[in-house]
């Protein structure tokens, strides 16, 4: 067998029980040769001399090596969907928060109930871009099909998303204002830079002036960016007043838009 590379190591380690660790690899370049079960490579391994003498220690072939960046590529997205999946309903602060809705999926939603939006809302998760519109009267589900839109979104397209309805967002940005020493404008880059932002109930907040130009500011740098969004609304014909004309105007770009009326579902809960 040809001879095998040999990397010399400082024989001072840090580590307390490095030595007994290393001494226990094997003494001969036979012993840590490995065939790989999977492409039936012959892996030679590296010799390291370390307390005056030489260890062999196993390599990796490409496709184990292959395997494992897999595997660590798969941990870091499974991190990444995990913090996004902690921040979506958490964003503006406890006070605020809608972690219930973190448990709301396609499967637990009724489609024979509604099965246009529960389509739209699907087929908004797959092409992942313009604006969502879900409008209709109230405990249609809505909310449900927003947060499954949501969750879907972080789970199937690693992409992060916030959800929120109007009125938390305009209490949190309010409390900010009243604290003085806070700057509301970080919510607003948020909601901006959001892979999804979600505005449920989004007709709840008293219009104003400073709201409109709120919505404006989010939607307008989102429309640019390309980045989507998605609403509800119990008053879709009125929604103008709510946010002002020219966010209605920018929510049209590739706008898909479901009615969801019906039956309250919620209808006989207290009874």
């Amino acid at each position: 067998m040809s001879s095998t590379p040999m990397q010399s190591v400082s024989a001072v380690s840090p580590f307390p029980n490095f030595k007994s660790r290393f001494l226990a690899y094997p003494q001969t370049p036979e012993e840590a040769t490995v065939t790989c079960p999977t492409c039936g490579v012959v892996v030679l391994p590296k010799a390291v001399e370390m307390y005056g003498t030489r260890r062999y220690i196993r390599e990796q072939c490409a496709c184990e090596q292959d395997a494992r960046a897999a595997r660590d590529r798969d941990a870091q997205l499974a991190t990444q969907r995990a913090a996004y999946a902690a921040n979506c309903y958490t964003w503006l602060g406890t006070r605020w928060h809608d972690r219930a809705l973190s448990a709301k999926s396609f499967a637990t939603f009724d489609r024979a109930r509604q099965p246009d939006a529960y389509d739209a809302a699907r087929l908004f998760v797959g092409d992942c871009k313009g604006s969502l519109i879900l409008h209709g009267s109230y405990g249609t589900g809505k909310t449900h099909l927003l947060a499954a839109v949501c969750n879907a979104v972080m789970a199937e397209r690693n992409l992060s998303a916030l959800f929120t309805t109007a009125s938390k967002l305009f209490a949190a940005i309010q409390a900010r204002i009243n604290a003085k020493d806070e700057d509301y404008g970080v919510l607003v880059s948020r909601a901006i830079r959001a892979g999804l932002f979600v505005i449920d109930d989004i007709d709840k907040a008293n219009p104003s002036a400073f709201r409109n130009e709120i919505f404006l500011e989010i939607l307008d740098a989102r429309v640019n960016d390309h980045r989507p969004t998605a609403i509800s609304t119990n008053r879709l014909d009125e929604l103008e007043k709510f946010v002002g004309g020219a966010f209605c105007s920018r929510l049209k770009i590739g706008q898909i838009d479901a009615a969801m009326n019906g039956t309250d579902f919620r209808d006989g809960l207290w009874a």
